[in-house]
């Protein structure tokens, strides 16, 4: 009877084991898409975060091609975001993750730029110079690298939430956090958005 307990004893315990090493793959796979995806933020890598959604398009690109200094700019702080998971919930096909970003708030910075940009801007136009969409483009590019020279972005907290599923090509995003927004665009939309105000 005692090797009976000993024996039953040791398949719970295998079972246990087994199980618990399923959750970890399991959790490890979905923090590896949100890493995939926070990487590909970092560098601005469009297709890369398309590849962690669940029926994403890349886009255009039509930000990189109509400004790639800003791009460029964008891509400094971007680089500078970190993230630790907080917190992995699986529910079968679906999990939900919360990471605690830490990123470059540029929201302050851009309103410093186009303040200057737009004073400038009236100068010129009221001093008889003719500015078309290309130059006045240019202008507000160097306005921010002028900003950029004396100001940083400030730095930033926020949380994220991702909900995934799992699909037959592996975990997939399929939803975000209003957050997100703000820490993946640096919080700029927040500026562009002041400007429709």
């Amino acid at each position: 009877m005692t090797h009976f307990k000993k024996l039953t004893c040791l398949l719970l315990a295998l079972i246990l084991a087994f199980s618990l090493a399923g959750c970890g793959s399991e959790k490890s796979a979905v923090e590896k898409v949100i890493k995939t995806y926070t990487d590909g933020a970092r560098t601005f890598d469009l297709q890369k975060m398309a590849s962690c959604a669940d029926g994403a398009d890349a886009g255009s690109g039509s930000i990189a091609e109509s400004s790639p200094e800003l791009v460029e700019i964008i891509k400094g702080w971007l680089s500078e975001m970190k993230y630790s998971v907080t917190q992995t919930t699986i529910d079968g096909d679906t999990a939900t993750v919360v990471a605690a970003y830490t990123y470059q708030d540029a929201k302050g910075l851009m309103e410093g730029a186009y303040l200057e940009y737009y004073a400038e801007a009236l100068e010129r136009i009221y001093g008889g110079e003719d500015l078309d969409a290309e130059a006045l483009n240019k202008l507000f590019i160097e306005k921010i690298k002028e900003v950029c020279r004396s100001t940083s972005p400030v730095e930033a907290k926020a949380n994220v939430e991702f909900k995934l599923k799992k699909t037959s090509s592996g975990w997939k995003i399929t939803g975000l956090s209003e957050s997100a927004e703000t820490v993946f665009s640096c919080n700029i939309i927040a500026f562009i958005e002041s400007l429709d105000n």
